[in-house]
């Protein structure tokens, strides 16, 4: 449901409190788990893809 409050939190403390609240709950290896699924590693040749 959408507010009438008007929202101060910033990017940085969005990632901020998501960074805290996965370290709470799945412990520093975890969070680095995960965190790790949405890396791709910079697989493939962005040069010959871009065209």
């Amino acid at each position: 449901m959408i507010t009438t409050k008007h929202d101060t939190t910033t990017d940085a403390e969005i990632q901020k409190n998501a960074l805290n609240a996965l370290k709470e709950s799945l412990g520093v290896t975890g969070m680095l788990r995960f965190l790790e699924q949405f890396d791709y590693g910079g697989s493939g040749d962005y040069t010959a893809e871009k065209y």
